[in-house]
């Protein structure tokens, strides 16, 4: 395990907890029912706390896209202008070779 996967479990249960007291003090209920509300409670809060993190995570993923295409256009430009440049110059080595043999 890794060192963030121990604190997500370490918020999880702290989280739990939290949420079962504040559900104990809210609502008059067996220790079941405020069992099932806090693992409800701390489930949808962690769902959401995920889900931040991954929408994070894929607008770095674009931002990195965008900047790989980016540099791809410019790459794509910088080898059709040294296509050219090596056409001109077999062209160039072309002409030489014809006006020495003549």
């Amino acid at each position: 395990m890794s060192k963030e996967d121990l604190i997500d479990i370490a918020l999880s249960i702290f989280g739990w907890c939290v949420g079962y007291l504040i559900v104990q003090w809210l609502v008059d209920g067996s220790f079941w029912l405020n069992t099932y509300l806090a693992s409800a409670v701390t489930g949808l809060s962690l769902a959401a706390i995920k889900n931040r993190r991954l929408k994070e995570e894929l607008d770095n993923l674009r931002g990195a896209y965008l900047i790989t295409d980016e540099q791809l256009v410019k790459v794509s430009t910088q080898v059709d202008d040294y296509e050219e440049r090596i056409d001109d110059l077999e062209r160039a080595i072309r002409d030489l070779k014809n006006s020495r043999t003549d």
